[in-house]
């Protein structure tokens, strides 16, 4: 009789990945679905809502999908992608070696892509705002709050592997510790305040910018608009003091092709970008424009008269402080 195999995993398979889910989530990890066969989040605002585990994840997991996990604030885990790196080199290693600590001793999840990719689990102080990469590390990246990764038990969309806990001497999920000092001190951005001194950073909460973003179409702002997309990122870091990144991400990922796990990263990475810099740019005017622009002017007439602060807002003025984007596109 042939085995019952259920998204390329056996029964026992998936029985094992649950309990693996089910220690992530007692070290209070938080897990959402991921599209079936995919690295992409099943829901849209699953940047925020709630998943339980015995009823949602599980029954998720026993009809094949995959599972991420959604990180945190105190969150970081080290992505190491052997496919970026320079031919000879180890840059893991040498990052553990410029630190003096070995991070490879850490929670591992090995993922399904077979070419020894791994996600090494740490802690960092909440707060701290890191730089996604380094640049004399390549194939070595710091992910948190923001983003995500797909957690053990999921099938690689690819390949079929299956991403695993590696077993001892390494620690298990529920010992993770803070990362070291030297580490902290490489990926820290250097603006580790919330405020950046742009024109009016800091000028909106980040659920004020969020009702502003819902009145958008991210898709306005999508493939072949990277203008338009880059200059509303901007805007909305300035009118947050940099603040609202997890509120940019769930509107971004309305749009598909900002939906997934790669895309998001690039999102994050932008964003950690940002600077502000000479007249002539995009600032939180930029984001009021855009809404007015949609037809929701009275939105942003109600926030101007909620302002006590900067006054009258003149969302029409040309004259706009410039932001050196940075980051890729």
């Amino acid at each position: 009789m042939a085995m019952s195999i259920t998204n390329g995993r056996t029964p026992e398979q998936v029985a094992e990945a649950r309990q693996v889910l089910k220690a992530f989530a007692r070290a209070g990890y938080q897990l959402f679905p991921l599209k079936r066969g995919t690295k992409v989040p099943r829901d849209e605002g699953w940047q925020t809502k709630t998943y339980s585990l015995a009823g949602d994840i599980a029954a998720w997991v026993k009809q094949g999908g995959n599972i991420g996990i959604r990180l945190g604030d105190a969150d970081l885990v080290i992505d190491v992608d052997p496919r970026n790196f320079a031919q000879g080199d180890n840059p893991l290693a040498r990052l553990s070696q410029d630190v003096g600590v070995d991070l490879e001793d850490a929670p591992t999840v090995v993922t399904g892509r077979g070419d020894g990719g791994r996600h090494l689990y740490w802690r960092k102080p909440a707060g701290l705002r890191i730089h996604p990469k380094l640049k004399d590390y390549r194939g070595v990246d710091f992910r948190t709050a923001g983003g995500f990764v797909v957690a053990a038990g999921a099938a690689h969309p690819d390949t079929g592997g299956l991403y695993y806990m590696q077993d001892e001497p390494l620690p298990p999920i529920s010992d993770v510790r803070e990362a070291p000092d030297a580490l902290l001190a490489l990926i820290a951005r250097e603006d580790n305040a919330i405020r950046i001194g742009g024109e009016g950073a800091g000028i909106m909460t980040n659920e004020q910018m969020a009702a502003m973003l819902a009145v958008l179409d991210p898709a306005d702002f999508g493939r072949g608009h990277y203008d338009r997309w880059i200059a509303l990122a901007a805007a909305c870091h300035d009118a947050t003091g940099g603040g609202g990144l997890v509120e940019f991400l769930a509107w971004c990922a309305g749009d598909p092709d900002y939906a997934d796990e790669t895309a998001q990263e690039r999102v994050v990475r932008h964003w950690a970008s940002f600077k502000a810099g000479k007249r002539g740019g995009a600032t939180y005017r930029t984001l009021l424009r855009a809404v007015a622009d949609a037809g929701h002017a009275g939105l942003v007439a109600a926030f101007d008269m909620d302002d006590e602060t900067f006054g009258p807002l003149d969302i029409g003025t040309d004259d706009l402080p410039h932001y050196d984007f940075g980051g890729e596109r």
